[in-house]
């Protein structure tokens, strides 16, 4: 009777071990958008490799990119929160350099926390490692959770020809690194050997454009040109003192109100150790039917 007894309590522990642990796992993984949630909380990854890259090309010198986000993110009901705590190395607090937003999942019928610290280059200085550390407190239960992401920073020295372009590539190189570069989705194929994009490095105006040239799938020539005549004067002045101040004293743009343009007072073709550099009027194909003439800025391989 006593082994039954006995029998019978550890079968009753046993049910109310497995009904504890039902209790602690209330809360089901979920994927977000991407983002696993376990108990509520995103999982981060226990180690991380960030690439940092100094790229030098014939017109300047960047590193990309110039900063870094981390995110940590919790999912809360109505009426609860949560808040997050960075450190760095175990004891640098790195809240205020990072932001948080709130939002509603109608679909999880639950707020989103999120919380994102940017880590900036200048950190790397002198480090090649380093931990950050999230903490997680919810409010209404007074839980909290920690984790730590240790970080490998890779440094790279990358030469390029223009920016992140090497003369030379095939249009799907070209057409990839663009939209990564300028951030934009905008790539327009107007002939076989032409890829456009709408913006240009240096110059910010959105009317301002990139103009890619192949010659047998092979990146030939760069040039950067603007439309907006309200922009010009600004654009090619910027051009004329970035590139060459003082050298070429000479050339001036003027509007030509019989084009309702502006024009070139005299080509110029000028080299730096790596690229060979042409201020010019040209003949653009802006589309598969049209063409238009403006000034620009042509940057060739020597």
């Amino acid at each position: 009777m006593k082994h039954l007894l006995l029998f019978a309590f550890i079968g009753l522990s046993l049910t109310s071990c497995k009904k504890e642990l039902e209790k602690l796992n209330t809360t089901p993984n979920e994927d977000i958008d991407g983002v696993i949630y376990v108990g509520g909380i995103s999982e981060l990854p226990s180690t991380y490799k960030i690439e940092l890259g100094t790229y030098r090309s014939g017109v300047d010198t960047t590193e990309s990119p110039i900063n870094h986000e981390w995110s940590a993110s919790a999912l809360v009901d109505e009426g609860d929160d949560a808040t997050f705590e960075w450190t760095l190395n175990d004891s640098k607090p790195v809240n205020y350099i990072g932001t948080t937003t709130k939002e509603w999942l109608s679909r999880q019928n639950k707020w989103r926390i999120v919380s994102t610290v940017f880590i900036y280059n200048y950190i790397f200085d002198n480090i090649t490692n380093f931990k950050l550390t999230s903490r997680v407190k919810f409010k209404k239960s007074e839980t909290q959770k920690v984790q730590s992401t240790d970080f490998e920073v890779i440094k790279k020295d990358i030469r390029n020809d223009y920016l992140r372009f090497d003369f030379g590539m095939t249009k799907d190189q070209v057409k990839s690194i663009a939209k990564k570069e300028y951030k934009t989705d905008y790539y327009l194929e107007t002939l076989p050997n032409v890829g456009i994009v709408n913006k240009a490095h240096m110059f910010q105006p959105n009317d301002s454009f990139t103009y890619f040239e192949f010659e047998n799938n092979k990146l030939k020539a760069i040039t950067v040109y603007q439309t907006n005549i309200q922009h010009y004067g600004g654009f090619y002045g910027s051009i004329l003192w970035y590139y060459y101040p003082f050298k070429y004293p000479d050339t001036k743009i003027t509007f030509d109100q019989a084009k309702q343009r502006y024009v070139l007072s005299n080509s110029v073709t000028w080299n730096n150790a790596f690229l060979k550099f042409t201020l010019q009027e040209k003949e653009f194909q802006v589309s598969s039917t049209e063409k238009r003439t403006y000034i620009g800025l042509i940057h060739e391989k020597l």
